[in-house]
């Protein structure tokens, strides 16, 4: 899986940020010709780090 490129401490309004910039930046994964997997990727590790510290930030174990 890919890393997330934000920098350790990034707030849950920061992830989702570079969630938009990513989206913005790769257009539409339905736009002809999608998005190559390392793209998918990449996007998956950021929503990923965005939820765990949504998680975090209300007190959710996901592990639970």
């Amino acid at each position: 899986m890919a890393e997330t490129t934000l920098h350790v401490g990034a707030t849950p309004a920061e992830a989702h940020a570079e969630i938009l910039r990513i989206q913005e930046e790769y257009g539409k994964p339905t736009q002809e010709g999608g998005w190559t997997d390392e793209q998918h990727s990449h996007w998956d590790a950021q929503w990923r780090h965005w939820r765990a510290l949504i998680m975090a930030q209300h007190g959710y174990d996901e592990a639970a």
